[in-house]
Order: C-alpha cells, then structure tokens, then sequence
C-alpha cells in the first residue's frame, strides 16, 4: 500500500491521509524521514494503559449491545436469568484486565461472544420475523455481529476462535 504524500495541517503537523486503507485490515506504515515521541507507538513489553482502556471501552459497548437483547427478550416475555448474570463477570473481567491483571484480548473476545449468544437468544425468543429486515432484533443482531468481527483486532480474533463458548 502506498500512501497518499504528507500534508502539513493548521497546527503545522502532518497528515498522512490513508484513501488506499482498508477499514477492516490492519495497516503497517514505515518512516525513516520523521520522527516521532516514544510513547506513541506501542510499547515493546506490553500493551501501554490507554491501550488497555479502549479495549476495556470496546467490551463495554459489546456489554450494551448484550444488554439491549436481553432486554428485549424480557419485554417479550422471555427472561433468562442466567444469561443476565454473565455482564457482570464479563464486566469485572475487562475491569481487572484494563488495569493490567489479566489478558485484555481474552476479556474482549469474551465480551463480544456473548453480545452475539445474547442477540441469538434474543432473535429466538422473538421468531422468525424478528429478523427481518428494519425489525429492532435484525439491527440488534447486525450490531452484536459487526462488533465481533469488525471491530477486533487479530489478537482478539484469535482468541475468539480458539477460546471455549461464552
């Protein structure tokens, strides 16, 4: 991939537009002519804390997709308590992981595996015309399935297929 020539912006930065980028693939560029502060790239002993805190911050929205369909399920007459209980974990696992005591990437692929088993329940309890197209269950199953596998990185992506089901 080449990308587009530099462009100074008002604060006399640079901007590297990426038109050529792929939104759903991870894309590595290089320079040797600019230099740059440390603390912008990763760090090579682990993932640095505000890292951490997005991944926690993208488990939560898995957890509000994951509470939405729950609640739709409730309203339609279909409660699951022990489905109801599972946030809670998931929560204080990206909580404990977000500060570094435990695997952030497991956390996440947790977090979105359960926002697509709540959103399958959801869309079962509500039958077959709940998932067609403009009905709030379909959107409710697009958004669980779009998080789990376009807004995970590789790390995560392998976890989800490796790890054991939510």
């Amino acid at each position: 991939m080449r990308a587009a020539p530099r462009r100074r912006t008002a604060t006399g930065r640079y901007r590297i537009p990426l038109a050529d980028a792929d939104a759903s693939n991870n894309t590595e560029l290089t320079s040797t002519a600019t230099t740059s502060r440390h603390r912008s790239y990763p760090h090579p002993g682990g993932l640095s804390t505000a890292h951490r805190l997005n991944l926690r911050l993208d488990g939560s929205l898995d957890l509000g997709a994951a509470r939405a369909c729950l609640t739709g399920a409730d309203r339609i007459g279909h409660p699951s308590p022990q489905l109801w209980e599972t946030p809670t974990t998931i929560r204080q696992t990206l909580n404990n992981a977000a500060t570094g005591d435990g695997d952030i990437y497991d956390a996440r692929a947790h977090a979105s595996q359960f926002a697509v088993t709540a959103a399958t329940f959801c869309a079962t309890a509500a039958g077959g015309r709940s998932v067609q197209r403009g009905e709030p269950t379909e959107r409710m199953v697009r958004e669980a399935a779009f998080s789990m596998v376009c807004t995970s990185t590789p790390e995560i992506k392998s976890r989800m297929l490796t790890a054991r089901s939510p």
